[in-house]
């Protein structure tokens, strides 16, 4: 078991014990459970290791810090000092001092190199998110274009079979949410973003204009009956 202590927002601690391996987010299945907008549903994670307790970032858009740093992917193994910072909130690995004196297993990746493996990351992402919506697509379009046997009245026969293209539509709408979120991703790496120092409302505001660049520059690959703004606010939502 981890022991945590946990300073919220408004400077109130306190202490929390969890498995050796615990999801920090504000999904409510996380062993540790943030709530705040700039925190996502999965956002890092600590995992206990020969060699110490290790703090890895999930690939989040708000990202991960240590003592006012941002973490490049992975980060250990944490000591009794060390200050992990995720969205308003503040966290220790009190238990820490068993493992603090011991040499660390590999010194902490550069920013460029993490970089390049997180944008390898995301293109792969990309491509395979694209493939799918592809497929999708097509599905729904041949759907659509099969002839229906009608067992409504006249007065509706003319309608098309909305309830049974939705499940195609929500997957087509799940794809290219990922899609879209694994661009914003990339972008944010190739930019070099400073969001650990941002306010939650510049970080929102951000984000935002970000999505709506990458949405308008994929206009002609979107397929026409998803909703862009509803992308939008999807993808912002789980940022």
């Amino acid at each position: 078991m981890l022991l945590i202590e946990i300073e919220n927002p408004d400077g109130v601690r306190t202490q929390s014990q969890v498995p050796d391996e615990s999801v920090i987010g504000k999904a409510a299945r996380s062993e540790i459970r943030l709530d705040s907008w700039r925190i996502g549903k999965e956002h890092a994670r600590l995992f206990r290791t020969p060699a110490g307790v290790l703090l890895e970032d999930f690939g989040t858009f708000a990202g991960v810090g240590v003592n006012g740093r941002k973490i490049d992917v992975q980060y250990g193994p944490l000591k009794a000092a060390d200050v992990i910072e995720i969205g308003p909130y503040k966290l220790r690995l009190l238990d820490a001092v068993k493992v603090a004196d011991m040499p660390q297993a590999a010194h902490p990746q550069s920013r460029s190199s993490s970089a390049e493996y997180r944008n390898q990351r995301a293109a792969s992402e990309i491509r395979e998110s694209r493939l799918a919506a592809g497929q999708v697509h097509e599905k729904l379009l041949q759907e659509r274009a099969a002839p229906v046997e009608s067992t409504v009245a006249a007065s509706t026969e003319n309608f098309l079979p909305i309830v049974s293209t939705q499940p195609e539509l929500k997957e087509l709408e799940f794809q290219w949410r990922k899609q879209i979120h694994a661009t914003l991703l990339d972008t944010m790496d190739l930019r070099r973003h400073d969001t650990h120092s941002m306010s939650d409302e510049m970080l929102r505001t951000e984000t935002e204009r970000l999505i709506r660049q990458i949405l308008e520059a994929a206009e002609d690959e979107i397929p026409p009956e998803l909703d862009r703004d509803m992308l939008c606010r999807q993808v912002l939502n789980e940022a």
